[in-house]
């Protein structure tokens, strides 16, 4: 059915487009047709999914613009507008998709933004898709590549029996999370090259920083025995618990030089991440519980950087025993300030910052 369309797209990319036939634009315009009546299909079967207001928004941009396009292929038209006509076709399809998926209006809406921002729906209305999509966002909400990142991490606490607390993070603090304590791709490629490293510390680390250093075998297959395939896994036991010349004569062998994809290492991050923290988080302090799911994912954050360390008597510590006190006695006003002066190495680049967007989840709306 959509073979005319799919040449006519082809044809419109390597310069052979040619005058379309009355065949070409009739199966053009029933590809349309088909999708306009699965659209409606799917919205009598998931009311819900199609009810919310961006989806109302880009389903009535998806009718009046498909509507005028149709309109202007049925006339007599050049070969580029059956090419174009079948190119936003297959872009429909992109917003039927997102639209009928199971994500939250925030997830959706950070999915469409991103697209239309590099280019994917560059034969749509740009701008009114933006704009719709803008409106489904909470202010400054953060818009990178979507990995749905966000959605992984609460796939995988719900897979492990930990709904709790995938409730209690936020969408907006679990991209902050990653955005400070994950490598992009391109990072981590670079940096890695997909193995083992010496790290600052003079042991191996593998993936997002996971240091074998300190940690037992029963530990390290726990963490990567579901990830990595079983032989990576047993050329990797030997630089357990290494460190100094030991850890460079074991990168040189040929068991430091086995590969961990960055999806890989992202599974790691995810697992061994997420819940261990959050769960410690709710023992060491169990009022954090009735903190909003953009501030508990603050203070989970800052316990990952600055360590459990609420109960230390270190004097630098102080600010740590101060933000468990704040949430212990449900002082939530004071928290976003306590949070702040939590930077005592003020000459690292990039840490003052870092504490204000954290403090920023912990501010009322």
């Amino acid at each position: 059915m959509v073979a005319a369309a799919a040449q006519a797209m082809r044809s419109a990319f390597d310069g052979t487009s040619t005058a379309p036939s009355e065949e070409e634009k009739r199966q053009v315009f029933n590809t349309y047709i088909e999708l306009e009546k699965s659209r409606q299909e799917r919205r009598e079967g998931s009311r819900s999914r199609w009810s919310t207001p961006l989806a109302v928004a880009l389903t009535g941009l998806i009718t009046l613009t498909g509507n005028f396009i149709f309109d202007y292929l049925r006339a007599d038209n050049q070969a580029s507008i059956a090419a174009i006509s079948a190119r936003q076709q297959f872009q429909y399809k992109i917003l039927e998709k997102e639209l009928a998926d199971k994500k939250t209006e925030v997830e959706r809406a950070k999915v469409l933004l991103f697209l239309v921002r590099i280019g994917v729906l560059d034969q749509l209305n740009q701008p009114e898709i933006e704009k719709i999509a803008l409106a489904a966002l909470p202010p400054d909400s953060p818009v990178g590549i979507p990995s749905l990142r966000s959605g992984e991490v609460r796939q995988y606490l719900n897979a492990v029996g930990r709904a709790d607390i995938a409730g209690l993070l936020s969408d907006r603090a679990i991209e902050l999370f990653f955005k400070h304590e994950a490598m992009t791709e391109s990072s981590y490629i670079r940096t890695t090259r997909n193995g083992p490293r010496k790290d600052f510390f003079g042991s191996v680390s593998i993936g997002f920083g996971y240091s074998l250093f300190n940690v037992t075998r029963q530990k390290f297959e726990a963490d990567w025995g579901d990830i990595l395939d079983d032989d990576v896994v047993e050329k990797l036991v030997p630089a357990l618990g290494l460190r100094g010349d030991a850890v460079d004569a074991f990168l040189a062998s040929d068991a430091g030089k086995v590969s961990i994809s960055y999806a890989e290492a992202k599974d790691n991050f995810i697992r061994t991440t997420f819940g261990p923290y959050a769960g410690r988080l709710l023992t060491s302090i169990p009022q954090a519980r009735e903190l909003s799911p953009d501030c508990f994912g603050a203070v989970m954050s800052v316990a990952y950087f600055k360590g459990f360390t609420f109960d230390s008597n270190a004097v630098r510590n102080e600010g740590m025993r101060s933000l468990k006190k704040a949430i212990e006695e449900r002082d939530l006003g004071s928290i976003p300030g306590i949070i702040r002066s939590l930077d005592t190495m003020r000459r690292l680049p990039g840490v003052q910052q870092r504490l204000d967007e954290l403090a920023s989840l912990c501010e009322a709306p």
